[in-house]
């Protein structure tokens, strides 16, 4: 009750942005996370992402973390 799908901190305004739009079950979420995958398995749709684009994001959270633990900046590629 009262839950806000998304707010935003303005700091130029001093204040939250909320941004209404309907939320969705939590069960109803669960449910769509493998549609894509299983769609593109019986041939339904195309991928939603290369093995390259998923290398590079798994680079970039690898670097976040890197760069938390190190306490600085990393260098791409890792």
């Amino acid at each position: 009750p009262g839950a806000v799908a998304l707010k935003s901190y303005q700091a130029s305004v001093g204040d939250w942005e909320y941004f209404d739009f309907p939320l969705v079950k939590h069960g109803e979420r669960l449910r769509a996370v493998p549609r894509a995958v299983i769609d593109y398995l019986y041939g339904i749709r195309a991928p939603l992402a290369t093995a390259e684009e998923g290398r590079l994001c798994i680079e970039m959270i690898l670097g976040a973390y890197q760069s938390a633990q190190a306490g600085r900046r990393v260098s791409f590629p890792i």
